[in-house]
């Protein structure tokens, strides 16, 4: 391993310590109580170690949930390998998305609040890039279960396309854990 090479995994290995770490806090304290300076003395480094990986809190937040779209994409991907029916892949893929929801609250909350327009305006164009990345191979396996699905004849053809079926439970879904937040 080349010594450009250890560089880069420790910079990886710190930065997702920083992603863990805020994670645990936000988990335990809020998304509104983080605050960077705590969390980089909480990981043992500087504050201005946590500002050369995350050049403010909001991009902190996104590349937070741009790795737990990862995981999602990973979760996702194993559900579309299944043997199953098109139909069926689409409930896993609700069921799994409502479990995520379920068991991991913070996340939710976060998601949901990342998109906000002060947080996302105040985020850097290149963590919002990487948001906007991260989901297209999201949407697109969506788009082919559902496409399949048509294709197969597992789905009514309403003159629609896969990704504009794939878009309306979607809205649904983000719409009734918006509500339920709110409610919470």
């Amino acid at each position: 391993m080349t010594v450009n090479e250890r560089k880069e995994r420790q910079r990886f290995d710190r930065e997702q310590l920083f992603l863990d770490k805020a994670a645990q806090l936000i988990a335990s304290e809020g998304i509104l109580q983080l605050q960077m300076a705590p969390l980089a003395r909480a990981c043992e480094y500087a504050t201005g170690t946590l500002y050369q990986h995350f050049s403010s809190k909001e991009d902190l937040l996104l590349a937070l949930v741009a790795r737990n779209g990862c995981n999602q994409l990973k979760l996702f991907q194993q559900i579309a390998a299944l043997a199953i029916c098109n139909r069926h892949k689409i409930l896993a893929l609700c069921v799994a998305e409502e479990l995520a929801r379920e068991y991991h609250p913070s996340h939710a909350r976060l998601e949901q609040y990342v998109f906000t327009e002060v947080v996302w305006e105040n985020a850097s164009a290149s963590r919002r890039q990487m948001i906007l990345d991260n989901s297209k191979p999201l949407s697109e396996l969506v788009s082919g279960i559902v496409g399949a699905a048509l294709a197969a004849g597992e789905l009514p053809d309403h003159q629609c396309t896969a990704l504009e079926l794939s878009i309306a439970p979607w809205a649904l879904c983000t719409g009734s854990h918006n509500l339920e937040q709110t409610s919470a």
